[in-house]
């Protein structure tokens, strides 16, 4: 559960970015990626040398993040989730001794990004197969984007992850930037499209 926050935080930055490609085409996702990762390394090594020079007390592990966090003037220059990423990245090191290289997951996000824009056609497809009395020109393109990267994570790592958990992580999502009202309705397409059979032939496409 633990690993939730962070997936999740990286699912977000895909969503963010395919929102800015709707609208910039020329966008360069892979320059902004590396420039933010790197960015976000200097933060947190930065904080976690000042906060490695003073004994923590493990009951105020929060506490002393904060107060480190809210000193460092680069803070300012990060977004809301990715000061959050930040606490919970320190909070895991600190409390756990675990501390996640957020390189890992550029191929994570670079492989979604990339498949999204190749397949874009297809995934169209795949969701007006599963609308029922629905046009997909009335789904918000929040919500659509959050669809979108549902299906290619799955069609791409699907022998790694759970349906019904990958199905609960992005309803997380779609509470932080959609509508509650809108739960049920890309709960049930998802649900329709990822336990579809069908859906596990495009698995071996993403290998060739």
């Amino acid at each position: 559960m633990k690993f939730i926050k962070i997936k999740n935080y990286f699912r977000i930055k895909i969503m963010k970015i395919l929102f800015i490609i709707n609208y910039n085409k020329k966008f360069n996702y892979f320059k902004y990626l590396n420039n933010n990762f790197n960015y976000l390394n200097k933060v947190i090594n930065k904080i976690l040398i000042k906060i490695n020079k003073k004994k923590l007390n493990k009951n105020n592990i929060i506490n002393s993040i904060n107060k480190y966090i809210n000193n460092l003037n680069e803070i300012f220059l990060l977004q809301y989730e990715d000061k959050k990423f930040i606490k919970y990245i320190l909070f895991l090191k600190i409390k756990y001794n675990i501390l996640i290289n957020i390189f890992d997951n550029f191929s994570f996000i670079i492989k979604i990004i990339n498949y999204i824009n190749k397949n874009n056609k297809l995934l169209i497809d795949i969701i007006n197969n599963y609308l029922v009395n629905w046009s997909i020109t009335r789904i918000n393109i929040i919500d659509l984007i959050v669809i979108k990267i549902a299906i290619s994570e799955f069609i791409i790592y699907y022998k790694d992850i759970n349906i019904n958990i990958i199905i609960n992580e992005y309803k997380l999502i779609i509470l932080i930037f959609s509508s509650k009202n809108n739960i049920n309705f890309i709960n049930g397409i998802l649900n329709n499209i990822l336990k579809s059979k069908n859906i596990l032939s495009l698995y071996d496409k993403t290998k060739n």
